[in-house]
């Protein structure tokens, strides 16, 4: 499925969390460009943390590829 973070993701406490994030600084400039824009002061990872609690259970894994 298709989604912002965990916008049109159950809201369900989840054993692993895998993710390959954006990481280009900036703003997009068309539609897909969203694939690697991460916000001008990375938003994508402020908004990520912000919700993860309400994803994980007490003792998660998460697995993050993070590129230069």
């Amino acid at each position: 499925a298709e989604s912002d973070l965990f916008k049109q993701i159950a809201k369900e406490k989840y054993d692993y969390i895998l993710l390959n994030p954006p990481f280009y600084r900036g703003e997009a400039e068309k539609p897909a460009d969203y694939a690697w824009y991460c916000g001008s002061d990375l938003n994508f990872f402020s908004n990520l943390f912000a919700e993860l609690d309400e994803y994980i259970h007490a003792k998660p894994d998460i697995l993050m590829i993070l590129s230069q």
